[in-house]
This record gives structure tokens, sequence and C-alpha cells, in this order.
């Protein structure tokens, strides 16, 4: 089931989730349901802005505080949309709480197919995949026979990129899945090209995508015997953790270096890391969820005998 779901959701359908987006080269533009145009004559007005599904709020409580049970919570009773669907099954799997997870996701799934066809909600469709992958991918590990669909992404005309700055944040998620995915399956050196054209592409962008690239990055070159280069990158992503803003993605980061140098055999920096967690100003319960996250992680490493992260 999981590795026809790996097979199945997010590569076979990455060019069906872009239908709606202008190609490169292609002269025609999508309309919504008014029949109003999401052509490239807006690019010269910059980035669209649309009302946000998510109230404002659950940012701050979700990744400001991060808070999961208050974020779940506020997002009871909102009017009825895929997003929201989605994001509930989100909470519920950091929470290892994978059966509620993905009754939320397959709702989430049917909700879609009925949403209007806008860009907004086709970037909210393609998260949704992105989500129902990781999910899979933290709840069952992935067996080595597994196959592997490799489908190149489908060349978005820029003017989308301007308008819409959320379609590359997706396709960069995307690359990230795959990435975590060939990490998984023991095909290291195609990761590290991924992660590292990511880092490459991305100088600008966040601490958060830094950390999860160097990450990974690292995981990729210390599985690859390439000792020095992970060292460096698991420094660089020490760094960027420095520069991170949000409770939820520190504690994630934190445990999660937690975890690498502890399999590593660094037990001084394990423990540094630990404590950092630890330290953080968020509810104890969500800094235990992640120290229980970052031993599943560790039994991973240890099926696999080598470093993989999600």
């Amino acid at each position: 089931m999981v590795e026809t779901f790996y097979r199945g959701t997010i590569y076979s359908t990455i060019k069906g989730s872009f239908q709606g987006f202008p190609l490169k080269g292609s002269m025609s533009t999508p309309r919504n349901n008014s029949g109003q145009s999401f052509g490239s004559s807006r690019s010269a007005q910059g980035p669209r802005s649309y009302p946000s599904i998510l109230p404002q709020e659950w940012y701050d409580v979700f990744f400001k505080k991060a808070d999961l049970d208050a974020a779940y919570d506020l997002l009871v009773g909102r009017p009825r949309h895929f997003l929201i669907e989605a994001t509930r099954g989100h909470v519920r799997s950091l929470q290892l709480r994978f059966d509620e997870a993905w009754e939320h996701l397959d709702r989430a799934v049917d909700m879609s197919e009925e949403a209007e066809e806008t860009i907004p909600n086709l970037v909210r469709r393609f998260l949704l995949e992105i989500t129902r992958f990781e999910t899979a991918l933290f709840e069952t590990p992935v067996h080595p026979s597994t196959e592997f669909l490799s489908l190149e992404m489908p060349q978005v005309d820029p003017a989308v990129f301007s308008e819409y700055p959320e379609v590359k944040q997706v396709l960069d998620k995307r690359k990230v899945c795959e990435g975590k995915l060939l990490l998984h399956l023991g095909k290291c050196e195609e990761a590290a090209a991924i992660f590292e054209d990511l880092k490459e592409q991305n100088p600008s962008t966040t601490p958060e995508a830094l950390a999860v690239y160097y990450l990974n990055l690292g995981a990729c070159q210390h599985s690859m015997g390439l000792f020095e280069e992970a060292q460096r990158n698991l420094e660089n992503a020490e760094f960027a953790v420095a520069a991170i803003e949000t409770r939820l993605n520190a504690v994630r980061v934190g445990s999660t270096l937690h975890t690498f140098f502890y399999f590593m055999g660094d037990g001084e920096k394990a423990a540094e890391w630990l404590a950092y967690v630890q330290r953080l100003d968020c509810p104890q319960k969500t800094k235990d969820l992640f120290v229980k996250i970052g031993k599943r992680l560790y039994e991973r490493c240890l099926e696999h005998s080598r470093l993989v992260a999600w």
C-alpha cells in the first residue's frame, strides 16, 4: 500500500497537478469560474494576494508557539475547505496519530476534487499531495525494492512565479520530497545532487529551508563515506538553526540534529542539542513529542544502517 502510494501519488500526479498553470511557451492562461484570467499580464503588478484559508492566529499558535493541540483545536468548526482538512491531518501526523491523520487527508482529497479551479487552489492541492507523501514517509519505512518513478517537472511560465511566489515554493518542496525518498531508497548520490541544487538555487531562502537542505545533504554525504563534507553541512545546519524564528521549526531541526549526532557517536553534541530542545520556550508536551520523534528517526537510521531524514 505504501509502496503504491510512493509510486502513484506525488510522482504520477506531478503534471496533472499543474495542468492549470501556464507552461513555458504556452499562449493560453487558466481562468477561474468567473472567467478572470490568471495570465502573464499581471506580472507587472507584482505578487498577487488572495485571502488565506487558515486564520492568522493559527500560524502564530502552530509555528511561533509550537502548540500542536491548540493549533488543531483552532481549525475545528472552520468553514469547509480541503486545506483545513489537510492541515488538521498534518498536525495529527506530527502527533504520531496516523489513523486520524489519514482520515483528514483522505477527506481532503475528496473535498479537493470539488474545489474551484484557481491557481491558489492548484497550489493548495499540490501541497496536499506533499503532505500525504510526507505522512507516508514519516509513518512507514520505505522498502529498498520500492519502484521509483522519476518524472520531470513541467516548465512553468516565469510570469507565474512573479505573480504567485507560492508556485516556486511548492516546486522546491516537491524536489525536497524526491530527495528524501531517494535518500531512504539508498540512492544517496542522486539525492545529494537534488539538495545541492536546491541550496545553490535558493541562497536567500529561509533559515528553516536551508536547515532542511543541509541536514539532508549531510545525511547523504555521510552515507556516501564523505564524512568531512557531511560534518561541514551538519555544522551549516547548526548555524541555520540560530536564525530560525519559529519554535516549531527550531524544535524539529534541533531534535533531528540530536538524533544525527547520537547515531554518529558524538554523544557530546547530541547532548547539547537535546538540551537546546529542552530550553525552547514552547509547551513541554511538544518538546517531549519531538524527542519521541527523534527516537523514531534513530530507529529508522538503524534499520537503514545510515542516516536518513524526514
